[in-house]
């Protein structure tokens, strides 16, 4: 497990369910000032790292939970695949340079992604992280944890983390995707990503 904590809790990560929105919060609940002083780390639609990295440098890290509170955020599994791709393979580019695509194109279609989605998968580091399913990174047992969120519902953790410590925390929404980026996924590939999260569904992250 990858462990994000502040004083009495903790957030359990995963990316793509608004992971970088949880630990800007988490920046701002270290140093309420950051985000007035800073606002340039908390860009919604960030294509390069430079603004995640200090907010990144400011968490408190370790590899299990030492909190009494505890939290994760679920995501429904197809829609989290065609966040990770819009976000990873449209918005950051990370497949340009492939050879699997064509050399004038920065990325695959995403009926290519889908049709060849393993041997991206082991092409990129950053594709296979991201695309590792929920079940990978929270285990299967839900009691380990104190709460669970949902991505859609995401402003839910803000009231918590809100009540918790006694302050207020803005609505972030970071790490959006550029706009116009629309994908209706057919019948079959929906069912190959189902089929590529089934123990996401059999443990209830959905």
């Amino acid at each position: 497990m990858q462990v994000f904590y502040h004083k009495d809790v903790s957030y359990v990560h995963a990316p793509k369910i608004g992971s970088r929105s949880i630990l800007g919060w988490f920046a701002i609940l270290k140093d309420p000032e950051i985000y007035t002083k800073h606002p340039e780390y908390f860009v919604e639609v960030n294509t390069m790292d430079h603004a995640y990295t200090p907010i990144r440098r400011m968490q408190q890290e370790c590899g299990e939970i030492r909190t009494p509170v505890s939290f994760v955020v679920s995501r429904d599994p197809v829609k989290r695949f065609l966040s990770a791709y819009k976000n990873r393979v449209v918005t950051h580019k990370e497949l340009r340079g492939s050879k699997l695509i064509d050399p004038s194109k920065h990325y695959p279609e995403f009926d290519q992604f889908v049709d060849q989605f393993h041997q991206f998968r082991d092409e990129s580091k950053s594709i296979e992280v991201h695309f590792k399913s929920l079940t990978f990174y929270y285990g299967g047992d839900k009691s380990l944890f104190t709460k669970i969120f949902k991505t859609e519902n995401l402003s839910e953790c803000r009231v918590f983390l809100q009540n918790h410590f006694s302050t207020e925390l803005p609505d972030l929404r970071l790490q959006q995707n550029k706009p116009g980026i629309h994908i209706n996924p057919t019948e079959k590939q929906v069912r190959f990503i189902k089929d590529l999260y089934k123990q996401d569904y059999l443990n209830g992250w959905t």
